[in-house]
């Protein structure tokens, strides 16, 4: 197959949805497919509305057998005030042309246009920048291609799926449109799967798959010498994400003071947005450490050296750094977001207090922190889950069959 995927960032770019496309390219073009990725010049996420922030060249290159060509981010005058004042009319209604400048990525379209023919199938990912999968919609329907998204919508901590002011974001009506439009849809989890069933796409275009994990690559960090290194030797709490209050970085922070009895220290390690940096100058570095950005052998040491791993978010669709939590045996505590209860079950292999409930938060990681045979017990139910059910061995076979039904079908 000749495969074209769009999104809005990729490697060297990190976060979830970027590994998660990294992963399902290589893998493609492993198994002796053409793989093509479209992607922008935005290093740091944040560059995609503020020029202040990182970006790479733009140039076209190979990355593990996979084409990446990328595309300049377009700023809109006045930004990063003037995009979120884009975003913010779309939620409130306003004209869905809109939605390709924030961000539009120069000559994305027109490229489209000439060469989306040359491919069997497209696939988009990531409904927060719905611009972007939306023109691999419209060229996929222009030339009778099959179009697979990939929407990783975040769903929220509502009463209801994307009911909460945070996942309006990602189920406005004209991104719903995006996706009940497309050829099929590979969902996160069942949740996920039964939105967008509810909002008219048949059940037979899903396929439930989600991001999988290569154990081995989450694990054999040096727990000790990370310890030794950074004088820890208490009970550790860590969080591996990107540092915002959509993760629960608040949460944790105020459960450490309901905690102090605990003789407990909370990480914080990844990229530290702009509006949480005013809080994290103001912690108690004896109970809370932030680290900023880690190497991936940092990251595998904190994950063996941890005791618990904590990410109480609200907008994860799936959480792929529960199942790297897992790889090492530790426990996990999420929230009851919608979606994470399809990925942890309550007091089997993690935790969900409900979101922003800080008390309960406090009290689940208080029976984890006073018994350690717990921790352990879960620990190892959720490394057998991710063995099970998890690994990208298990989720790229899914993925690359119905890739090729696709394919062939689109070919008759």
């Amino acid at each position: 197959m000749k495969i074209l995927h769009i999104c809005p960032r990729y490697l060297p770019a990190v976060g979830g949805a970027e590994i998660h496309m990294a992963e399902l390219s290589q893998r493609f073009a492993a198994a002796g497919h053409d793989v093509t990725v479209l992607t922008s010049n935005a290093l740091d996420f944040e560059y995609l509305w503020d020029r202040s922030k990182a970006s790479l060249p733009l140039q076209d290159e190979t990355i593990e057998g996979v084409a990446v060509k990328r595309f300049a981010v377009s700023h809109l005058p006045f930004a990063p005030k003037s995009y979120h004042a884009v975003r913010r009319g779309l939620q409130l209604g306003g004209p869905r042309f809109l939605s390709g400048l924030a961000p539009k990525l120069v000559g994305l379209d027109s490229f489209l246009r000439q060469e989306a023919g040359n491919y069997d199938l497209i696939g988009g990912m990531n409904i927060a920048y719905e611009g972007i999968m939306a023109a691999g919609l419209r060229a996929a329907q222009l030339h009778q291609k099959p179009f697979i998204a990939y929407p990783l919508t975040h769903l929220g901590a509502g009463d209801r799926p994307g009911s909460d002011p945070q996942s309006r974001f990602y189920t406005m009506p004209h991104q719903q449109k995006i996706v009940t439009d497309s050829s099929a849809l590979i969902a996160q989890t069942e949740t996920e799967k039964a939105f967008y069933t509810e909002a008219g796409l048949a059940a037979e275009k899903v396929v439930v798959a989600g991001p999988g994990l290569n154990p081995a690559e989450a694990q054999g960090g040096d727990g000790e010498a990370w310890r030794e290194k950074h004088q820890l030797f208490g009970t550790l709490i860590a969080c591996i994400c990107t540092l915002s209050y959509d993760k629960g970085i608040g949460d944790l922070i105020n459960v450490m003071d309901e905690l102090k009895d605990q003789s407990a220290t909370l990480v914080l390690a990844g990229t530290i947005t702009d509006e949480i940096q005013p809080l994290l100058k103001s912690v108690d570095e004896k109970q809370i450490r932030v680290l900023g950005k880690i190497s991936d052998q940092e990251k595998r040491d904190l994950l063996a050296a941890c005791d618990i791993f904590a990410m109480p978010s609200r907008i994860d669709s799936f959480g792929i750094a529960y199942l790297e939590a897992w790889a090492n045996g530790k426990p996990v505590v999420g929230s009851t977001a919608w979606g994470m209860a399809d990925v942890i079950e309550d007091g089997e292999d993690g935790m969900l207090p409900p979101y922003g409930d800080v008390a309960l938060l406090g009290a689940k990681l208080r029976i984890l922190l006073e018994h350690p045979a717990e921790r352990v017990r879960q620990g190892a139910n959720g490394y057998q889950k991710l063995m099970q059910h998890h690994t990208w061995d298990h989720k790229f076979k899914r993925v690359e069959a119905r890739y090729l039904q696709l394919a062939g079908e689109s070919a008759q």
